[in-house]
């Protein structure tokens, strides 16, 4: 499975980075229960990029924060992160949302997980279907970054295993 970014507006060399296999990559196989979505520096399990820790920290709060919304309003389970719980509920997507992105982070499907969303309390979520049954979900989520919001995607299997995360949008310094 692979992970692509479609657009981004980082500092080449520092923000940039987080937008590479080498950082998002490192988010696939991690569950809600067994991770701390926190960077290394402040006590968690995810590398940050260096000279970019607060964008590192807005994608894996945006992750952290997709996945426990997902297990509370969809999977109706309560789950303590290993990190401090989400604060607030995402809202929609401020940018179009494209099929190469849902392929990049959910797991193998084939419907189309852009016709089948689910909104709960604000939040929005991609199914995926392979033969009829479910194969896995893309979890919109966001946080803020140094220069904005930063937007994306976490697909997960139905058991919420990351498969991967896409990175929709971020106002960082250009």
């Amino acid at each position: 499975l692979a992970t692509s970014i479609i657009s981004q507006k980082e500092t080449p060399g520092l923000g940039s980075k987080c937008t590479l296999p080498a950082f998002l990559d490192q988010f696939k196989g991690k569950d809600l229960k067994g991770t701390n979505f926190t960077v290394k520096k402040d006590g968690g399990d995810i590398d940050k990029v260096s000279g970019s820790t607060v964008t590192s920290r807005a994608v894996t709060l945006a992750c952290k924060e997709g996945l426990a919304r997902f297990h509370k309003e969809v999977l109706k389970e309560e789950v303590k992160p290993m990190a401090a719980a989400p604060k607030t509920a995402a809202a929609g997507p401020t940018v179009e949302v494209k099929a190469e992105q849902l392929k990049a982070a959910l797991p193998a499907y084939d419907n189309d997980p852009l016709k089948e969303t689910v909104d709960v309390n604000g939040s929005r979520y991609y199914i995926a279907r392979k033969a009829g049954a479910v194969a896995g979900y893309g979890i919109y989520s966001a946080a803020d970054g140094f220069g904005g919001k930063i937007e994306v995607i976490v697909g997960v299997t139905p058991e919420c295993e990351v498969t991967g995360v896409v990175l929709l949008a971020n106002g960082e310094t250009q």
